[in-house]
């Protein structure tokens, strides 16, 4: 009968610890830990805490950077006087004493301050340490969250675990290094917090993707800076023989680009040179045409301008009127239709009428008998010549 009874003891005690672990886990269930991958989001927070000892309630340093659009926008540090006392180990990883603390708040009142930046938000911590530090925190001060705000913690650490493979350990420090974020003052409450959520960024920008760590050592800063240097953009897997293949074709690249330049720019002066040179032409050709109106006027200005282009009309006649009069006598034969052209080219000749007054008398009447002999032939020859002759000699 005691062996039933007890029996039956265990099990009901059995029961009510299973119960109440359910309702325990109810009522922290505003402030979850999670370790799979999420949705992208503009806004989330990072933290971090130091402690004074191993019991996770010795909080003596809070950080906590506020991130939107996936970079830092807001950081927010506090020293914490903690419940209990400073252990050696402790002061001489982050640091931080009991003078340093002394006057400091204690984390209920600080909580006030920073419960709004947490609510609703996702809260990116570097393994569940700190997610444990502020569950005692909460114990152990008998904070109360409201029931319908949460806080959502996602542990970094596992996720970089899941999203990069093959690295040698994932502490903060290795996977910063690896993903070439700078700047840690490692166990410097804001520091590891706002390297933390560059770590969480990281994921979040490339969220899908499981990166392969690089074979061999990793590629140091200093690669690494040379090959922003030279315009290059740093890959996320990279190890240094990689390295060094991208800076030599890198450098080989801003050879070809520079000697790409140059070319260029003695193409640009070899065009500007032609441009000029033909310019100068243009002007030069400008130069000549203004030159000769220049001269054309002053000569047309001139006295004897009108005399002297007289003189060329007459001289040009004279040349029409021989090379008309050898056509007309050349064969020996004048014919009246001949001579009426010789009249009419005279006529419209006016420049020439004096000299040729007996020689157009002598074709008027011979056109008006109709008639035309030897002797008359010759005597109309040696007239042309006489009057050729004679306007030779006065240099018409």
């Amino acid at each position: 009968m005691d062996f039933i009874t007890t029996h039956i003891k265990g099990i009901i005690i059995a029961l009510c610890v299973i119960f109440g672990l359910a309702i325990i886990k109810k009522i922290l269930g505003a402030l979850r830990l999670s370790g799979k991958a999420v949705k992208p989001k503009k806004r989330f927070v990072a933290l971090d805490f130091e402690t004074a000892n191993e019991r996770y309630y010795s909080a003596c340093s809070i950080g906590i950077v506020v991130f939107e659009n996936l970079k830092p926008k807001q950081r927010i540090s506090y020293l914490i006087k903690p419940p209990t006392k400073f252990d050696p180990e402790n002061v001489a990883i982050h640091g931080i004493t009991a003078d340093d603390v002394k006057d400091a708040p204690t984390f209920d009142k600080i909580w006030k301050i920073i419960y709004p930046l947490l609510i609703g938000n996702e809260v990116a911590t570097y393994s569940d340490f700190d997610v444990k530090v502020i569950r005692e925190l909460i114990k152990h001060f008998k904070l109360r969250a409201k029931s319908n705000h949460t806080i959502n913690f996602v542990d970094v650490c596992e996720l970089s675990r899941i999203k990069i493979h093959g690295l040698s350990n994932y502490k903060l420090p290795t996977v910063c290094e690896y993903l070439g974020i700078e700047g840690l003052n490692h166990h410097e409450a804001t520091s590891d917090a706002e390297a933390c959520g560059k770590i969480y960024a990281w994921l979040l920008a490339n969220e899908g993707r499981a990166i392969e760590a690089c074979n061999g050592t990793p590629a140091s800063t200093r690669q690494k800076d040379y090959i922003r240097s030279l315009g290059g953009e740093v890959p996320l897997v990279l190890s240094r023989e990689d390295a060094s293949r991208m800076i030599d074709e890198l450098i080989e690249t801003n050879k070809r680009r520079k000697e790409e330049q140059r070319q260029e720019i003695a193409e640009q002066k070899r065009a500007e040179a032609k441009l000029i040179k033909e310019a100068d032409k243009q002007h030069e050709r400008r130069k000549k045409e203004e030159d000769a109106l220049r001269l054309l006027a002053d000569e047309m200005s001139s006295p004897d301008y009108k005399e002297r282009k007289s003189r060329s009309k007459r001289g040009q006649d004279l040349r029409e009127l021989q090379i008309l009069v050898n056509k007309v006598v050349g064969d020996g034969v004048i014919e009246i239709a001949e001579l009426a052209e010789i009249k009419s080219w005279l006529l419209m000749h006016k420049v020439l009428d004096d000299d040729f007054e007996e020689t157009l008398s002598l074709i008027d009447a011979t056109t008006s008998s109709g008639q035309i002999d030897d002797d008359i032939t010759m005597e109309l020859y040696c007239r042309f010549l006489d009057c050729l002759s004679s306007l030779r000699n006065r240099r018409v």
